[in-house]
């Protein structure tokens, strides 16, 4: 069981160890706007002070953040998967080998 669990931690590990410069140039830009939308979909509601944090015990607010989740995420994902194959195209002498 150990052994799986050495195995399991060495999986990143590995990932960025075998990486390229286009896989880190991709990861990149997918934190950068992460980071961006993170701040805008996860900001505090102007003209609500009554509710200053969100409160999940709230069937409606548990709903919207859990969608808020899932939007963050594909959109981390998609602008990764963008960015991995437009980038060569956009800079063939800075990515040559894709």
């Amino acid at each position: 069981m150990l052994h799986d669990l050495k195995e399991f931690f060495l999986i990143p590990v590995e990932f960025f160890q075998h990486a390229t410069k286009l896989t880190y140039a991709s990861l990149g830009i997918a934190a950068i706007i992460g980071i961006l939308y993170f701040g805008i979909m996860f900001r505090k509601r102007d003209g609500f002070d009554e509710h200053p944090t969100i409160d999940l015990t709230e069937a409606t607010e548990y709903q919207w953040t859990k969608w808020k989740l899932i939007a963050f995420v594909m959109l981390c994902v998609l602008s990764y998967l963008a960015a991995y194959h437009q980038l060569p195209t956009w800079f063939p002498s800075a990515f040559p080998n894709r």
